[in-house]
């Protein structure tokens, strides 16, 4: 169906000259090779198809319809020509009648997993380090093993780590000492996003996918802190942290229940594979490269 549906879309220019009319599920909108459709019929067979046919549906409903038909009438003259009972045909049809049962009973252990107000409230309560978060700013201050000759003596000089390194420990000593963070980030940094509006960086959470020790360092800065330089591939960071928070649980509540409803349903996957009944009687056939069967 999505092989030819995706053709037969493709080989359309459909076009609307006004929305479709609203009409009540059980009311008959089209025959089909001589059988009544409902709205409500033919709405369940766009939902349960790729979005891109979907959206052929909305584009032009009686084009979708026509191709609907045609494909029915092509499966039933298979049928009768007993192709659904030759190979490779059958095969596929029961592999993917295997496979829609299996997504859908997928689904379905996701849909019962339950989650309990109190279980979204104790995971936030049990976890509000992972919700931590950090307004940061940042120098970022890059530099090379070995850096090219630079014959424009007006250009940026480029450094190389030791350079660097002591720049970064000048620029924290200022820093310390009361230095304004968003103007030096501005004339020091290398990170041009973050420099051309003060250093700020935004918002880092400590779930987020960063380094642990660039994590380690920034989370155990007081407010308005200023970190030692952090070395990292090719430059070195100062930090400085705003402010430190906890995301509300009004904010994170659906993420959680998310989560909990994704952990329920993998448990309920690992049981499904400890059930899963194989044994292979013949070793030999395994041990030998995968070739067709003559």
């Amino acid at each position: 169906m999505r092989l030819l549906l995706s053709l037969l879309i493709l080989a359309s220019s459909p076009v609307l000259a006004q929305g479709p009319a609203q009409v009540s599920s059980d009311t008959v909108v089209a025959t089909i090779n001589g059988r009544k459709v409902t709205a409500g019929e033919l709405e369940k067979i766009v939902a349960a198809l790729p979005t891109q046919n979907q959206q052929f549906f909305n584009i032009n409903r009686k084009d979708f319809v026509r191709q609907l038909a045609l494909q029915d009438g092509l499966a039933k003259a298979a049928e009768q020509a007993k192709l659904d009972k030759e190979s490779p045909f059958k095969e596929r049809i029961e592999m993917a009648r295997t496979q829609i049962l299996a997504v859908a009973m997928i689904d379905k252990a996701y849909k019962d997993a339950l989650v309990q107000e109190a279980d979204i409230q104790k995971y936030y309560d049990q976890n509000k380090d992972r919700y931590t978060q950090a307004k940061l700013r940042v120098v970022y201050l890059s530099y090379l093993a070995s850096p090219p000759a630079q014959p424009d003596p007006k250009a940026k000089k480029i450094l190389n780590e030791a350079e660097a390194r002591a720049k970064a420990e000048q620029l924290v000593k200022e820093l310390r000492a009361g230095a304004d963070f968003a103007k030096l980030a501005k004339e020091n940094s290398d990170d041009r996003t973050s420099g051309e509006k003060g250093g700020d960086y935004g918002v880092v959470k400590k779930s987020d996918s960063l380094p642990e020790d660039v994590k380690k360092v920034i989370f155990a800065l007081p407010p308005k802190g200023v970190s030692d330089p952090v070395k990292q591939p090719n430059g070195f960071y100062v930090f400085q942290v705003d402010e430190v928070a906890v995301e509300p649980f009004a904010k994170v509540k659906d993420d959680i229940f998310r989560d909990l409803k994704q952990a329920e349903a993998a448990k309920w996957m690992d049981e499904a594979r400890k059930k899963v009944d194989v044994k292979f009687d013949n070793e030999a056939y395994f041990a030998q490269p995968a070739t067709p069967s003559k």
